[in-house]
């Protein structure tokens, strides 16, 4: 959702002890990160949960949620049971419909398109399955909980940190 920007060319910063010590290309490019947010979530979790906001990675998140459309994405018995654990490990297998993406439609399953909709759902907690959709179901339960921006929350509470180390 949204735009993308084409990616840059390989580029990297290597500081140590607040100097330079090797740059390659051009490292003043913003560019698109996508995966590196996998990292960068469960870090903001790690760190919800450190504040005791969520009192136990076994819950199920749908405890956290407030009435709505949040809730509502863990009603049926089977997203229920989903933990945060599960959502963290991504072995959740979380079913429904995200902003428009239905979870299926990242890395679908099945001989043809007819099956994707209708895969056989596992148990939560016993299958990996890398999934962007659920991703994303991870970083709205945990602004739910924050009920703050996630990006200002990772900024204050971990880069800012980091670079008094720079």
């Amino acid at each position: 959702i949204g735009p993308v920007k084409s990616r840059g060319a390989l580029c990297g910063i290597i500081i140590k002890n607040g100097y330079i010590v090797a740059e390659w290309g051009d490292t003043t490019r913003t560019d698109m990160t996508f995966s590196v947010t996998k990292s960068f979530l469960s870090t903001v979790v790690g760190l919800i949960w450190q504040k005791g906001l969520i009192r136990d990675l076994t819950d199920p998140v749908k405890d956290y949620m407030p009435a709505g459309d949040a809730a509502a994405l863990f009603e049926s018995p089977h997203n229920a049971k989903i933990t945060w654990e599960h959502l963290l490990r991504q072995t959740s297998d979380w079913q429904g419909t995200l902003w428009g993406k239905p979870d299926w439609a990242h890395r679908p399953e099945g001989q043809t398109p007819a099956d994707w909709p209708n895969r056989k759902l596992s148990e939560p907690g016993t299958r990996y399955k890398y999934n962007d959709t659920r991703v994303n179901l991870l970083a709205l339960a945990a602004l739910h909980v924050l009920r703050r921006p996630l990006p200002e929350f990772l900024r204050d509470e971990v880069m800012e940190r980091l670079s008094s180390f720079v």
